[in-house]
Formats: structure tokens, sequence, C-alpha cells
């Protein structure tokens, strides 16, 4: 005969909070997506993965920036700023390539 044993915690609220490591904001233990220690906004895709269908607007900026013989931690900031003032942002890694882009919410643009 199997047992199942259930052990209830009493975690407090301090306890039940975590960091996205992909974005920083502060979490509850609810929010954590099933794939590691990532929100699941964070999760929700990355459009590089589907740029045809992104805004002609969109891939015209895109393409320019692959075009440049050089790009770095400047050039991926310019092309943050200028797909930031079209409604979408992107970060990049350590290698100043960009990565994970995304249409900005509605939330975000009203914070000031």
């Amino acid at each position: 005969m199997y047992r199942s044993i259930v052990v209830l915690s009493n975690m407090t609220k301090q306890e039940d909070i975590w960091i996205c490591c992909e974005c920083g904001n502060p979490q509850g233990r609810h929010d954590m997506w099933f794939d590691g220690d990532i929100c699941g906004e964070c999760n929700e895709g990355d459009l590089f993965d589907s740029i045809d269908s992104l805004p002609e607007s969109i891939q015209n900026i895109l393409f320019a920036f692959w075009d440049k013989s050089t790009s770095g931690y400047k050039e991926s900031n310019e092309l943050i700023d200028t797909l930031e003032s079209l409604g979408y942002t992107c970060s990049y890694g350590l290698d100043g390539e960009p990565i994970k882009l995304k249409l900005i919410n509605k939330d975000e643009n009203n914070r000031d």
C-alpha cells in the first residue's frame, strides 16, 4: 500500500515572493512559469521568431539594423529607442544582439 504525504507549510507573504530572472519584477509563487523562474509575461514569446507577421515598418527597421556592418550595445540601444517609439521593445544579450522582441503593453506606456 502506498501512502501519499502532504506537507502544508505556513509560508509567509515574504517567502512567497520571487524575482523573475528576465524582467526583475517581483512575483508571487502562483505567478511562476513552469519552466524556471520566468514570469508568464516574459514567457509570451519572441516576435523575432515571426518577423513576417510584424508590420512592414518594424520589419524595415530590423532589416536596416541587421544590414549594418557593426552592431553592439550602442546600436542595440538605438534600435530599442526606435522600436519603443513605435510600440515595440526588445532587449539584447551579452553580445549586443537584440533578443525578445515584444509589443509593449498599453499599461507600460502609462507608467510615467
